[in-house]
């Protein structure tokens, strides 16, 4: 999973740009989307990784009594920085999750 590749093989990039992914393993085949609407479960787990990244961020930062204003930049930064990671993460993450559950 860290490294992206598919589930099936373990050797075909799932993604072939910072938001765009292929639609089938270039070594196996493998779909990657297997209906529509199919990585609509990817959504919460990106919510979650993120509440695992900002939440720290938010307690930390309020307990040392930091302005609001410096708070949100700081957040506006991060997010803007780590949406690509999340949304790839969220995605590879629940494509390994359901292919363990499901491998079809």
């Amino acid at each position: 999973m860290v490294f992206q590749k598919c589930p099936k093989c373990e050797d075909g990039k799932m993604f072939k740009g910072v938001f765009q992914m292929n639609q089938t393993c270039s070594y196996c085949g493998f779909k990657f989307e297997r209906e529509e609407g199919y990585f609509t479960s990817a959504i919460i787990i990106a919510n979650f990784l993120y509440a695992f990244i900002v939440a720290p961020i938010m307690l930390i930062m309020t307990a040392l009594e930091i302005p609001f204003w410096k708070i949100g930049l700081l957040l506006g930064s991060v997010s803007l920085v780590m949406v690509p990671f999340i949304f790839r993460f969220a995605r590879t993450i629940w494509l390994h999750f359901d292919f363990s559950i499901n491998p079809e």
